[in-house]
């Protein structure tokens, strides 16, 4: 065995450092980097579709004058290195994608930045026929919005727009609640006595979920038994979803939940049919699915999901009906409140083991008096017991109305004064594992370009410039052989 470990690091590379930045100290990002920016490009490289779209483009080398040219070019570079594990590379042609685009601290932000990059695939893609024998697009979907009468069918009101983005405005300013929009969890804001506990699912807890924030922002319900809905005419290979949460900190508070509406922004930033909806954003950690299921919100499958709509509302309204009795007899144990099933055991305690018994007769009477309460008592954690079955039973069924699966959920920290975000969910549609494994054919000069302004001297790197530069080789072979 040798005893050469030339590609293993050195311990002394993870001693700590001898000088200490102190936590309060203030240091600018190198270049006037955006930390969004190597966040939404180390996001779409790994999604498999962007990489296999990607590695198919054929780009100009050197890039020339023109803006998007040098743009992709660079943004190649900055997947190229990602793929070889060359982060000073990647770094360096992020820089010089920024400036391709000329971005400013003050007037970028996340959403432009990833508007750019996506358009730039896009239209790349688009341009060379990248998806020519694809039936749907890398980002770009189209989406219509219908209206369905008290009465009748329903009807278009737009012919289908494209966009890539759904983006939904959390706004700690409005004061009121929708109670008509869709009802995927009915778990919110009940406690269980000491008597019965029974474990509810936590999705959706207190409706800060994806799914509550979604439906309720594509579809607007009207009091004359209307309804308005967003829905996608044809769906994309990658979708994205961006949630801005409104900082609440200038805002009155109640009870420890803030008061949020929800602006609808519709599914691009092109819709001008922009209403406003509104729901309680509690304490509760936002919670959004490892996998979505977007048939809901299919053109082609309205009817089902108003009448799995309708009976979602209907289980919604069984439900609160429940909880109200349930919190009636139990009481609120968040808010500290005493239940009357406490009043009754003190009543029966008391009877029992304070009142004056100086005769036979307040003695039978006392005793008479505590065994009605104990038959009260009695009935009534009866119902308890039932209500808390009969709530239990009706959580299952209204999570079995959408194909979600609460135990693949993920959330963020629990809501403060000053809500982090925005946040991006960005998702892929689901491939076959032979698709996962797709070998990826980069341009010949790609890896070339990537290694070389690296450091060469390392083995690893030499191999990959050499394989580079014999595929390229046998590339331009191939083009001087072929007929003109």
């Amino acid at each position: 065995m040798s005893d050469e470990h030339t590609d293993l690091p050195c311990l002394n590379d993870f001693a700590e450092e001898d000088e200490v930045v102190p936590p309060s100290e203030g240091i600018l990002r190198e270049r006037d980097r955006r930390a969004y920016a190597a966040a939404v490009i180390s996001a779409l490289f790994s999604i498999p579709q962007v990489r296999q779209h990607c590695a198919r483009l054929q780009i100009l080398d050197p890039p020339g004058n023109n803006t998007q040219d040098r743009a992709l070019y660079h943004l190649m570079q900055t997947f190229t290195a990602l793929s070889l594990g060359r982060m000073m590379v990647y770094f360096d042609h992020l820089d010089l994608l920024l400036k391709a685009w000329e971005t400013s601290p003050q007037s970028d932000s996340l959403k432009c930045f990833y508007d750019k990059v996506v358009n730039l695939v896009q239209t790349a893609v688009d341009e060379q026929g990248v998806d020519a024998n694809s039936l749907t697009t890398l980002f770009n979907f189209a989406h219509t919005k219908y209206r369905i009468p008290p009465s009748g069918p329903p009807t278009s009101l737009h012919s289908p727009i494209y966009g890539h983005t759904v983006s939904i405005e959390v706004d700690p300013s409005s004061t009121e609640s929708n109670l008509t929009s869709d009802f995927t969890s009915t778990s919110s804001s009940w406690n269980a006595s000491p008597i019965s506990s029974p474990k509810l699912s936590n999705h959706g807890n207190q409706n800060n979920d994806f799914f509550t924030y979604l439906s309720r922002t594509l579809n607007t319900y009207h009091t004359d038994g209307s309804s308005e809905h967003q829905l996608i005419t044809q769906p994309s290979e990658v979708i994205t979803f961006e949630i801005n949460f409104s900082s609440p900190s200038s805002h009155q508070h109640n009870n420890n939940a803030d008061n949020v509406s929800l602006a609808r922004a519709g599914l691009s930033n092109n819709n001008s049919d922009a209403t406003t909806t509104t729901l309680v954003l509690p304490s509760e950690p936002f919670t959004f699915p490892i996998t979505i299921h977007l048939d809901r919100f299919l053109e082609g499958n309205l009817d089902l999901a108003n009448e799995t709509r309708e009976e979602a509302r209907r289980i919604a309204r069984e439900f609160g009906r429940r909880v109200a009795r349930r919190k009636e007899i139990g009481g609120d144990v968040a808010r500290g409140e005493e239940s009357p099933l406490d009043t009754l055991r003190s009543a029966i305690y008391y009877y029992e083991n304070v009142v004056d018994c100086d005769s036979p007769e307040r003695f039978t009477a006392s005793r008479s008096v505590a065994t009605k309460l104990k038959c009260i008592l009695k009935r009534l954690e009866g119902e308890v017991r039932e209500l808390d079955k009969q709530i239990t039973a009706l959580q299952a069924a209204l999570d079995g109305l959408w194909e979600e699966n609460p135990e693949l959920m993920l959330h963020t920290k629990p809501s403060s004064p000053d809500p982090a975000g925005p946040y991006m969910l960005m998702y892929s549609r689901r491939q076959t594992e032979s698709e996962m494994d797709e070998l990826m054919t980069w341009p010949a000069w790609v890896p070339e370009v990537a290694v070389s302004d690296n450091d060469s001297s390392d083995p690893s790197a030499r191999r990959i410039q050499s394989t580079a530069r014999k595929r390229r080789q046998r590339s331009n072979s191939n083009d001087d052989s072929a007929p003109p």
